[in-house]
C-alpha cells in the first residue's frame, strides 16, 4: 500500500512537470528572428522546443556544466559557460524572450540573476521564470510532519532527507557516499515571495501558470492549481519590464 501511495505522488510529479511544459510554451510569442536566451539550458532539448515556437534560430544559453554546454551547442544553440550568479557575458538589451526554468532555486544570489536577465532584456521583451513552489501542499504536509520539504532546501548532497517519493527513487541503487545530488536547491521560494522579488527588480506580471496540485492529478490539479495558485505545485511567471 505504502508503494503505491508513492508511485501515486510520483506519478502525480511527472505529470505536473509536463503540465509545467506544456504551458511554457503557451506563454511564448511568435516572433520571427526574436533573439533569445535560455538560463541554464541543459541538453538544450526544451530550449529548442522554445524557439521552434518564437520562430527563431537565434539561440544563446549560459550553463555552467562543460558536458550540457557541448550537448546544447550540437543542437545549435551557442551557448557560454558560466555562472548564473554573476554578470552575464551578454551586452545591455540584447535578447527579444529570456527563459530561467528550475534555475533560480539553484542559485545562492538571487538578485544578481534578476538584475542581470532586467539588463540584457531588451525593453519590449519578456522573460518567463519557472520553479517549484515552497509553500505547495505536499511540503506544508511535511513541515506539518516534522519533515525537510523535499523541494528544499537540500541541506545535503550524499542522503535524501526530503519528504518525498522523488528522493528515494532517485537514490535506488547509488552507493553510500556517492553524491546523489549534485545540484542542490538553495533557495526556494513561495509565491508571494516570488513575486515581490520579481517587483523590486523592475518586473510587471504579465502571466502566471501555475501547474501541479498535490495530491491531485488529472484536471482536477489543473483547475485547483488556477483556484490557488499560492498552493501549486510549480510557478511559471511571464514577466516585462515596468
Amino acid at each position: 500500500m505504502k508503494q503505491l501511495l508513492l508511485n501515486y505522488l510520483y506519478n502525480v510529479g511527472q505529470e505536473a512537470g509536463k503540465k509545467r511544459e506544456t504551458n511554457l510554451l503557451s506563454l511564448v510569442e511568435w516572433k520571427p528572428g526574436a533573439v533569445y536566451l535560455d538560463c541554464g539550458p541543459a541538453d538544450g532539448e526544451l530550449t529548442i522546443k522554445v524557439a521552434k515556437k518564437i520562430g527563431t534560430n537565434n539561440i544563446y544559453g549560459i550553463d555552467r556544466d562543460s558536458l550540457y554546454v557541448i550537448k546544447a551547442k550540437k543542437k545549435g544553440i551557442e551557448v557560454k559557460r558560466g555562472d548564473l550568479n554573476k554578470r552575464f557575458p551578454f551586452k545591455d538589451q540584447m535578447f527579444d524572450v529570456i527563459t530561467g526554468i528550475e534555475v533560480i532555486e539553484h542559485l545562492y544570489d538571487t538578485d544578481i540573476f534578476l538584475r542581470e536577465i532586467y539588463r540584457v532584456l531588451k525593453r519590449d521583451g519578456y522573460a518567463i521564470i519557472g520553479t517549484e513552489n515552497l509553500a505547495s501542499w505536499h511540503n506544508i504536509v511535511a513541515l506539518t510532519l516534522g519533515q525537510q520539504p523535499s523541494t528544499g532546501p537540500h541541506i545535503s548532497d550524499y542522503y535524501p532527507v526530503g519528504f518525498h517519493p522523488l528522493c528515494q527513487k532517485q537514490t535506488r541503487g547509488v552507493k553510500k557516499g556517492k553524491k546523489w545530488n549534485t545540484d542542490k536547491h538553495i533557495n526556494v521560494a513561495t509565491r508571494k515571495a516570488l513575486l515581490k522579488l520579481f517587483n523590486y527588480h523592475g518586473f510587471k506580471i504579465d502571466a502566471e501558470k501555475p501547474s501541479g496540485f498535490y495530491p491531485f492529478g488529472g484536471m482536477l490539479s489543473d483547475i485547483l492549481a488556477q483556484l490557488d495558485r499560492s498552493h501549486a505545485l510549480t510557478i511559471l511567471v511571464k514577466l516585462r519590464k515596468r
